[in-house]
């Protein structure tokens, strides 16, 4: 169902986050996902490209680096879930 298809969208975000985008764009344009679950899938797929990316950053530039470039992207995380938060009221 749809809870499948954004957990699928998800962790297709691992490699590739414009096609699983496309994706929950496509089953909100179909009606099959509400807005609210489209707006959380989308803080779903960035999760698991701060995840991805930060393992990247670690691995390629060590633990400093790795460190810095994670804060970043779990500050952008965190803001893209504050406004989808915003949203709901």
């Amino acid at each position: 169902g749809a809870r499948g298809a954004l957990l699928a969208a998800i962790i297709a975000a691992l490699a590739e986050l414009h096609a699983a985008a496309a994706s929950i764009a496509q089953l909100y344009d179909h009606a099959d996902l509400s807005l609210a679950q489209a707006r959380w899938g989308f803080v779903g797929l960035l999760a698991a490209s701060v995840v991805s990316r930060g393992l990247v950053a670690f691995v390629s530039g060590g633990r400093a680096y790795g460190l810095r470039v994670s804060a970043g992207l779990v500050l952008m995380l965190a803001a893209a879930a504050g406004a989808v938060a915003l949203q709901t009221f």
